[in-house]
C-alpha cells in the first residue's frame, strides 16, 4: 500500500527531457516487459510518500520518504550506497498503471577516515 503526498507540480515532459525520457524506457523495458514507446510524458512530483509493508503475522511497518531525505540503499551487489532523494514523481504507463520513481543523487565515498567517529566520509 503506498500513499503519496503534498502534490507539488506537474510538468509534462517535452523532447528536451530526452535522458529521462530514455530512462523511463528503459525502466518500463526491463522491468514491465513493455518496449512500446511512451504513449503518457505527464509527470506529477510530490514532497513526500509513505509505504505500508505488510507481512504475515507481523505489524504493519510503515516508511515515509521525503524529497532532500538521506536514506541507505542496499545495491544487488550487496554493497551499501547512500542517496539523497532529489524527487519522488508518479508516472502513467502504457497499461494505464500508475508508478512511482524515485530521483536520487549517489554519494561516492572519499575513502578518507574520520579520525574521532571512524567513520568514511563522503561526498555527494
Amino acid at each position: 500500500m503506498t500513499e503519496i503526498r503534498y502534490k507539488k507540480l506537474q510538468e509534462v515532459l517535452k523532447n528536451e527531457h530526452e535522458i529521462l525520457l530514455q530512462d523511463l524506457h528503459r525502466v518500463y523495458a526491463d522491468y514491465l516487459n513493455s518496449k512500446a514507446a511512451l504513449l503518457y510524458r505527464n509527470l506529477e512530483f510530490y514532497d513526500s510518500i509513505i509505504y505500508t509493508i505488510l507481512e504475515n503475522n507481523q505489524d504493519p511497518i510503515r516508511l515515509k520518504f521525503y524529497v532532500r531525505d538521506i536514506v541507505e540503499l542496499l545495491k544487488e551487489t550487496e554493497d551499501t550506497a547512500y542517496v539523497k532523494i532529489e524527487s519522488i514523481f508518479q508516472h502513467q504507463a502504457n497499461n494505464n498503471q500508475y508508478y512511482i520513481f524515485f530521483w536520487f543523487s549517489w554519494f561516492q565515498t572519499t575513502n578518507k577516515l574520520d579520525p574521532i567517529l571512524k567513520y568514511l566520509f563522503y561526498d555527494i
